[in-house]
């Protein structure tokens, strides 16, 4: 099976194929809840679905889900139910199908070449969440604070953004960055703020942002390194 192959079995078949097992969510509402056990592989048809975390108090969105990508893919590889990490509920409106591994198997006796169009779209979701997953380990080794938010902010960009004319427009709510950086939320904007002042982040709302140009962002990290160097020193009253 050919990849034009596929794509078209995808783009034409896959919603039609997936009905009995659809089900929709309207905004807000849950998937699933960080904790639950589960042990069922759900495909987002239409939509977008957040990850969430339970951090310090509050839920914290750590990653989205777009169309056309999954979740549970352990459910195709093991009988048992497993706990889910983190919780999922819809940004919008969601249409998404789930079905668990004794049901995919009586899918794949009905077309099995569908069937191995969803296995293969599932393999490559996961390689591209180990992708994302090595990138952000990467981001996160720096010891310096700085240097680890620039380098989420263009984790972000690269990952969750969205290309326009003008810039990369990027999700970056604050519980978010804490979760990943466990920094103060006053350096925190501090350091935003002077992105803005150079012109290089745009804040677009309270939490979007527009970013103008990544090779710009970069080469800033060594100024704002010694600004905020130079602001921790001043606070210590040194």
């Amino acid at each position: 099976m050919s990849e034009k192959d596929i794509a078209s079995a995808l783009r034409f078949g896959l919603k039609s194929f997936l009905k009995p097992w659809t089900r929709k969510l309207e905004p807000g509402q849950p998937l699933f809840r960080q904790g639950e056990n589960g042990d069922t592989l759900i495909v987002v048809l239409e939509g977008r679905v957040f990850l969430t975390a339970n951090w310090d108090g509050r839920e914290v969105i750590v990653d989205t889900i777009q169309e056309g990508q999954v979740l549970g893919e352990r459910s195709l590889l093991v009988d048992s139910p497993h706990s889910r990490f983190f919780g999922a509920r819809a940004d919008g409106k969601v249409t998404y199908a789930e079905f668990r591994r004794d049901q995919f198997d009586v899918m794949e006796k009905q077309n099995a070449q569908m069937c191995l169009a969803l296995l293969r779209m599932t393999l490559q979701n996961t390689v591209d969440r180990l992708m994302r997953s090595d990138h952000l380990v990467r981001v996160l080794k720096s010891t310096d604070a700085v240097e680890r938010l620039v380098y989420l902010i263009l984790h972000f960009a690269e990952f969750r953004g969205k290309a326009g004319s003008t810039g990369t427009e990027v999700y970056l709510p604050t519980p978010t960055l804490r979760y990943y950086l466990g920094a103060d939320p006053a350096k925190m904007e501090g350091v935003l703020a002077e992105l803005e002042r150079r012109q290089i982040l745009f804040r677009v709302s309270e939490d979007h942002f527009l970013l103008t140009n990544q090779m710009s962002l970069i080469n800033a990290v060594k100024d704002l390194r010694d600004a905020n160097n130079r602001e921790s020193s001043k606070a210590r009253g040194g």
